[in-house]
């Protein structure tokens, strides 16, 4: 990921030096996406000179099923992995719309040379049963 930091001196050279554009990208999560043992899923591809600034949930249709008692997510860069998210709770109302929080290892600093392109990989876990119903949209911010 690569973000140009910039000293807060007021006499900085360049006031705009840090300007950067923001992109969003929304991957649609299911039912298919969660189990009671997990399920890891590659939901997406950053740029590898990304860096998020930010992620949240809009829940279309909170995930349900007889017997299910709870629903967390966790994004990583690798299958399994937790580097920005870790068992976020998701059971929050139909229409409603969170910043996922705490997120972690975001707004990288500018390093040459670039690593590899960005993986979101996300694993959905329910307890007492597998969901039968559930729509989620994860709205990832970054700039490049």
């Amino acid at each position: 990921m690569a973000f140009n930091f910039v000293d807060t001196n007021a006499a900085a050279p360049f006031y705009d030096a840090q300007d950067k554009v923001l992109h969003t990208r929304a991957y649609k999560v299911t039912t298919a996406n969660f189990s009671t043992t997990g399920v890891n899923t590659l939901i997406g591809i950053l740029p590898n000179d990304a860096s998020i600034t930010g992620i949240s949930l809009w829940n279309k249709t909170e995930v349900s099923g007889s017997g299910l008692t709870g629903a967390t997510i966790s994004i990583g860069k690798t299958s399994g992995g937790t580097d920005f998210i870790n068992a976020y709770n998701v059971e929050v109302a139909s229409g409603t719309k969170v910043g996922l929080s705490p997120i972690t290892n975001i707004l990288q600093p500018y390093v040459l040379p670039f690593g590899p392109n960005i993986q979101l990989w996300l694993n959905g876990t329910t307890t007492g049963a597998n969901p039968t119903a559930g729509e989620l949209y994860l709205i990832v911010d970054y700039v490049r």
